[in-house]
């Protein structure tokens, strides 16, 4: 037997249009998309530069996509991928600084350039899943060294440098600022960052994660960029060096072994300007990072 369909008279039409109204209003608000977005820690796109998602875009999108488009959170979840549509935490500074070891304690320096802001907490029910981090170095060492380093070794023989600490807060709320200036040795800076409110996660014995040599006796600007991945690989990338010469030197630039595992919600990112040995400087133009996760 065919049924037939139900005739609505006007008053029960309007009930169901305002409890449909009703219903995609809630939905708007539950994911609804702030900018900028402070408190996630992302911010909203600049005009003329691509649109980065907040962790709310990203949310509403997966669930458009499933609840929407019928798909399951597993295709969902492989669009999203495939188009990287994911948060993104950026920092940059582009101050310079020439970081002399003979300025510092018994010829060594390190001075704390950029820290980026806390890692964003995930969303309700969600965990937090560092993708990858890229750092973009462009910086030279003083231009020149008493022994010349032979071209097959222009980075071991290096003494400027860059490597990167992770800050975890220790009090609720968490302080604003990290501030550390040509310190020795990062070791020396484990108990005043105590007293900020703040410790350093370690890698293994130490608290730093090697990132990346400048070039040897070399005075011109290199462009340096280092992407480690959640999976333990990396990626390398240099501009500004004879290309002839690329595949004899090395790269210089550290493994990341085990920086994405060690990373928390509420967590932040030092990059430390390194320097050893009188007359040794490491001059930087710019220094830049990017954090792509989901939460």
């Amino acid at each position: 037997m065919l049924n037939h369909p139900r005739i609505l008279n006007p008053h029960q039409r309007r009930q169901i249009q305002e409890q449909q109204r009703l219903n995609q209003q809630r939905y708007e608000e539950e994911h609804r998309v702030d900018h900028p977005s402070e408190k996630m820690g992302t911010s909203a796109s600049k005009p003329g530069e691509p649109y980065i998602p907040t962790p709310k875009d990203q949310h509403a999108v997966r669930l458009l996509l499933h609840l929407r488009c019928k798909l399951p959170l597993e295709l969902a979840d492989i669009i999203i991928t495939t188009a990287e549509y994911f948060p993104k935490l950026s920092c940059q500074n582009d101050k310079g600084v020439i970081a002399s070891a003979s300025s510092g304690v018994g010829n060594s320096l390190r001075h704390l350039y950029l820290v980026s802001n806390p890692i964003p907490e995930p969303q309700p029910g969600e965990k937090l899943r560092v993708r990858k981090i890229k750092f973009y170095t462009n910086s030279h060492d003083q231009g020149w060294c008493d022994n010349e380093p032979s071209r097959k070794n222009k980075y071991d023989s290096s003494f400027t440098w860059f490597e990167v600490s992770i800050f975890r807060p220790i009090k609720e709320p968490p302080p604003q600022t990290i501030t550390a200036n040509r310190i020795p040795d990062v070791n020396d800076f484990v108990h005043p960052l105590h007293d900020q409110g703040w410790e350093i996660v370690k890698n293994g014995d130490t608290p730093v994660w090697h990132l990346q040599r400048n070039l040897c006796a070399n005075e011109n600007f290199i462009d340096h960029t280092v992407t480690w991945y959640e999976d333990g690989t990396k990626d390398f990338e240099r501009s500004g060096y004879e290309e002839n010469e690329v595949h004899e030197t090395g790269d210089g630039t550290g493994d990341g072994k085990d920086f994405i595992k060690s990373l928390r919600s509420g967590d932040r990112i030092g990059i430390w300007v390194c320097a050893q040995f009188p007359g040794w400087a490491n001059t930087v133009n710019d220094i830049k990072m990017e954090m792509t996760y989901t939460a």
